[in-house]
C-alpha cells in the first residue's frame, strides 16, 4: 500500500517540483517536508491541505469500505432497539436522541 507522503513525493517529483519550491508556495519548511516524505514526520491537516494545494492536489476525507455512516449506524441502531423491546414506546427516547445527533 502506497503511503500519503509517498503519494506526495511521487506528484511532487512528477512536476519537477524541488522542495524548496514547495516550501515557498505552501509556506512548509522545506526541512519539514523532507521529514514528512522520508517518514520521519507528520504534517497535521491544515499543512498537509496547504502542501496539496501547492502541488494541485485536492485532500479528500471518505468512509473506509467496511465502515458506516451516522445515518447507517442510526438506522441499525434503532431496528435493533425497536425490534428487542416489548412495545414501541420503550423505544421513543431512544429514536429522539439518535435523531438529535443526526441533526
Amino acid at each position: 500500500m502506497e503511503t500519503l507522503s509517498s503519494q506526495f513525493r511521487a506528484a511532487r517529483r512528477a512536476q519537477n517540483v524541488t522542495l524548496k519550491t514547495l516550501a515557498q508556495k505552501s509556506g512548509v519548511h522545506w526541512v519539514t517536508l523532507s521529514r514528512f516524505e522520508n517518514g520521519h514526520g507528520d504534517l497535521g491537516v491544515r499543512k498537509l491541505n496547504r502542501v496539496a494545494q501547492a502541488l494541485g492536489l485536492e485532500l479528500t476525507v471518505r468512509p473506509a469500505k467496511q465502515g458506516y455512516t451516522l445515518d447507517d449506524l442510526a438506522a441499525g441502531f434503532l431496528q435493533e432497539k425497536v425490534t428487542n423491546t416489548k412495545s414501541p414506546s420503550q423505544s421513543l427516547p431512544l429514536m429522539k436522541r439518535v435523531r438529535g445527533l443526526r441533526q
